[in-house]
């Protein structure tokens, strides 16, 4: 999947916005196929950045409000989001968390990239 291909540059971006931030956390669908796919490219690119991943597996409404709890208690610096339909499905609202808690962050939809950068 092309989208899950392009984990490790919109790592790079989030990295070039935020360069002094060690630690980052990325939402992922653990009900989707691509999770372990775009898992192994993520940890690669952060690998190579010297950058800390934090894992926030979400596939519920309630487990999204709990993986922003989780991010603003441990000062988590910036965001990437799985290319998953469960993200795309929630992307007003995930803007809306981004930005009201300042987490830049990046994301792949379905048709679109879309970056929060505060």
């Amino acid at each position: 999947m092309l989208s899950t291909l392009l984990t490790p540059k919109r790592q790079e971006l989030l990295h070039e916005l935020v360069p002094t931030v060690a630690l980052v956390a990325m939402l992922v669908n653990p009900t989707s196929a691509s999770t372990q796919f775009e898992l192994g490219d993520m940890r690669d690119a952060a690998d190579k950045i010297a950058q800390q991943i934090r894992i926030l597996n979400v596939s519920t409404d309630r487990e999204l409000h709990a993986a922003f709890a989780i991010m603003v208690e441990q000062r988590i610096g910036g965001l990437l989001v799985s290319s998953d339909v469960f993200f795309t499905d929630r992307r007003d609202q995930l803007v809306l968390l981004t930005t009201r808690h300042a987490i830049p962050t990046t994301s792949l939809g379905v048709n679109s990239l879309w970056l929060v950068a505060l």
